[in-house]
């Protein structure tokens, strides 16, 4: 097969225009050929300025499983972490009191800091707003020595203090080893630029962890190292996920974000990120606690409230045609449709493997930073790895979508599933099917749109009931200044808006439809391995089999707990 002329010739541009070859882009457009790019791309690192990713002293990691009981036994103790063997800080008052000392133990222990260097100094420590997978810190240092390569401005991620929420990230949904995996051992080898990593370690018999990169300074000019390359830029402004109308030239941010997206796991399907694939669990055992909340009794019980919520409480900030009683009767019967399905669904998207890479788990616009390069090309570093996973690619792209306005994905969302396919290619994936990628995107959508219906609870006890009464649109302070109601708010009313602009429930019953090809895999919700209840081979990195039972709770309790909490994650 060839690459696409225009995409081969756009591949050779970037390439320039990012100094990771000498190539002149040709004055005409040029056809390479499949084997060609991938020759280019497995060189041995001269030429992109890489080195393969290496796992070394890393462990597979067991995901922490604990009761509630047993959570809260050990919740609020320091222990030594996994990886490192030292006792480190998980409060900031505790970080506060370790100081300088400990940052620079911590430092040398993780070779990030030079043996004759120490952090003199902790000069300061102020809160960092927003997020609620973890609690976050601006550290400012100094150093015994200057040196350019290391930072003085901080970024932490400690636990968050709820208990409620630290269960959820931590038991649940094992967000934190691996983010601390990604940035420890592969950051500075994926194809675009990441946060320095300076220190991260967790103990999984508490939950608790530390993480410690460079601050990106938002805002700000910035010394940027791509592939060897050092550029001074400045990075744009923070965008938050839900404010697209912010962000300048949007379209070619989500463009940019899913170059990203493909670059990464077109680097992992080829080999480029070495042997990897035993350190991370896979979406089909990840998403079954999601799908724990996705029954048909599940449906029944919590549309009431949703609907009521779309219909009457919050009717000013839907469009009329989901806000109406006729619409909203038949999305609880599409609903309950799908759910019986939906175990089905996620092996489908699974059972490909050219669809399945990894990559990052929820790459909204607030988990990305920009800048223009000198020749105006927009490019972009990513962070925020919590429950970075191997996962299904038309996944990926709707969690890195699914916050962006609706509109912008009405225009251009044929073109940015067709850029993902084109660049996934040409960093080392096979050529995907984009009409196949896109119907794969709107069943996953239908997934997330049944988890959809149990964040009202989580709207309500952040903005109660009775102030709905009063609120107009989105820009009243009651949403727009209350991350948790305005994220949960406009994620409804975005799944809304796309289920009758992208024919959700249509692309679902002609997926029903399809013409049965080798093994069939279709299953009944009942049949999906029970949360928590699965068996683990020793080789292999996923789950752990069981969750505790306890006395005082019955493990269908803690199941249900668990699906409820869940929409209090993203």
């Amino acid at each position: 097969g060839t690459l696409h002329d225009m995409t081969a010739h756009a591949l050779i541009r970037k390439l320039e225009l990012e100094s990771w070859c000498g190539l002149e882009a040709p004055a005409a457009a040029v056809t390479w050929t499949h084997d060609a790019i991938r020759e280019f791309f497995d060189s041995d690192g001269a030429v992109l300025g890489h080195s393969a990713a290496t796992m070394e002293g890393e462990r597979p990691h067991s995901p922490t499983r604990l009761s509630h009981v047993e959570f809260h036994k050990v919740r609020e103790l320091s222990m030594p972490g996994e990886r490192y063997g030292l006792l480190f800080p998980h409060t900031s008052e505790q970080l506060q009191s370790f100081g300088a000392a400990w940052l620079t133990e911590a430092f040398h222990t993780a070779g990030t800091l030079p043996s004759e260097i120490q952090v003199s100094k902790l000069v300061s420590l102020k809160t960092c707003p927003g997020g609620g997978a973890a609690a976050k810190l601006f550290v400012s240092v100094e150093y015994s020595e200057h040196s350019p390569e290391l930072h003085t401005e901080l970024f932490v991620k400690i636990p968050v203090k709820d208990p409620q929420q630290k269960y959820l990230v931590a038991c649940v949904l094992d967000q934190n080893s691996p983010e601390i995996l990604v940035n420890r051992a592969l950051a500075s080898q994926l194809p675009f630029h990441s946060p320095k990593y300076y220190f991260g370690d967790l103990s999984i018999e508490t939950t608790n962890f530390i993480l410690i990169t460079e601050k990106i300074m938002y805002g700000e000019e910035a010394d940027i190292c791509v592939a060897g390359e050092h550029q001074t830029v400045t990075i744009e402004p923070a965008y938050d996920k839900f404010r697209d109308y912010v962000v300048p030239r949007v379209a070619e941010h989500y463009f940019c974000l899913v170059a990203a997206l493909a670059r990464m796991a077109g680097w992992h399907r080829c080999g480029r990120l070495g042997e990897v694939d035993r350190f991370f669990n896979t979406g089909r055992s990840v998403n079954e606690h999601w799908l724990v909340g996705t029954t048909a009794a599940t449906v029944e019980t919590k549309f009431g409230l949703f609907a009521d919520f779309v219909g009457n409480t919050a009717h000013r900030l839907f469009p009329p045609g989901v806000r109406c009683p006729q619409f909203l009767s038949d999305l609880k019967t599409q609903m309950l449709h799908i759910a019986e399905h939906t175990g089905s669904v996620l092996e489908y998207l699974y059972q490909d493997p050219d669809y399945v890479a990894l990559a990052h788990p929820n790459l909204n616009i607030d988990n990305a930073y920009f800048w223009c390069s000198g020749s105006g090309a927009l490019e972009c570093g990513l962070l925020d790895w919590g429950g970075c996973h191997i996962k299904s690619l038309p996944e990926a792209m709707s969690w890195a979508v699914f916050a962006a306005d609706p509109a912008m994905w009405s225009e251009h969302g044929e073109r940015l599933v067709q850029a993902f396919v084109d660049n996934f290619y040409a960093h080392g994936g096979a050529m995907l099917d984009p009409t196949k990628f896109m119907g794969d995107f709107k069943l996953n959508m239908a997934l997330m749109a049944l988890n959809v219906l149990g964040v009202v609870p989580v709207i309500y006890s952040n903005t109660p009931k009775k102030e709905w009464a009063t609120i107009k649109d989105r820009f009243d302070e009651r949403v727009d200044t209350r991350f948790m109601t305005m994220a949960y708010t406009l994620q409804i009313v975005h799944v809304l808006t796309l289920w009758t602009q992208e024919g959700i429930y249509e692309n679902f019953t002609a997926w029903l439809q399809r013409p049965a090809s080798g093994k069939d895999l279709a299953r009944c919700p009942s049949e999906l391995p029970r949360a928590h209840s699965r068996a683990t081979a020793e080789s292999d990195v996923t789950i752990p089999s069981d969750q505790p039972q306890v006395t005082t709770r019955t493990l269908d309790q803690e199941q249900s707990d668990d699906s409820e909490d869940l929409a209090m994650f993203l």
